[in-house]
């Protein structure tokens, strides 16, 4: 009975969250450290290490994203990406939009061989929308 109660609560607070932030964008996936998956939410920043232009965080809707994206990611030879609550900082390679490679300061798994010589691990990543519907989650391994 408490465990209904409970998830009835956890599911309002979900619904509350989602209609306040309807048109926001964020990060979602799934960190591997030392063997254990932890589920974490990442807002985007965007800087240009060239010109050191930063585009600032990306929370947009889907048009705004895809026009970013086309605009000025495909030009950028730098991403950071911000954890959301510690603020812990990742600097990554921009590569084609669907992958990149990672540094972390973290104790993640390194399964993917050609990121391995910068000490990079892979992560796939497109933008999720916070009212549901999630085009696909990037995922740390």
């Amino acid at each position: 009975m408490k465990q209904a109660k409970l998830l009835s609560v956890l599911l309002f607070a979900a619904l509350v969250t989602m209609s306040l932030n309807a048109n926001a964008w964020y990060k979602k996936g799934i960190a591997v450290c030392n063997g254990v998956e932890e589920e974490i939410e990442v807002a985007f920043a965007l800087k240009s290490e060239s010109t050191g232009r930063s585009l600032g965080w990306v929370k947009l809707t889907e048009q705004e994203c895809l026009q970013l994206y086309k605009q000025e990611v495909s030009k950028l030879d730098k991403i950071y990406l911000y954890a959301k609550g510690n603020e812990k900082v990742w600097n990554s390679n921009a590569n084609n939009g669907e992958t990149f490679c990672i540094q972390s300061e973290e104790n993640f798994n390194l399964t993917y061989p050609a990121c391995q010589n910068e000490g990079y691990s892979q992560v796939y990543f497109i933008p999720v929308p916070v009212n549901g519907r999630p085009l696909v989650e990037y995922t740390f391994k």
